[in-house]
């Protein structure tokens, strides 16, 4: 995979620093640490226009903080709040 260190802008319009490369835990597939303009750390697939969670089949097994992407579904965000709702909590 080609890394290059630098800026780019995501089809969200999101800015972010592409930082280093390494393997999603959850699906193996290559990804780029990317950090925003506030710092805070996203995973990217490596052609760089979203973010791993986006795609990965394994997103709801991470905690999310800070951007909380909707599910593959387009209802509920992922994360803490769709877990909870699977199991029947409010």
């Amino acid at each position: 995979m080609n890394f290059e260190r630098k800026w780019i802008t995501l089809e969200n319009g999101v800015k972010v620093f592409l930082d280093n490369q390494a393997i999603c835990k959850g699906c193996g597939q290559a990804i780029i640490w990317a950090a925003t303009e506030t710092n805070k750390k996203m995973p990217i697939n490596p052609d760089g226009n979203k973010a791993h969670w986006a795609t990965c089949p394994q997103a709801q097994k991470f905690k999310s903080f800070g951007i909380k992407p909707k599910d593959l579904t387009g209802g509920e965000t992922s994360g803490m709040a769709a877990r909870m709702k699977a199991e029947g909590q409010k």
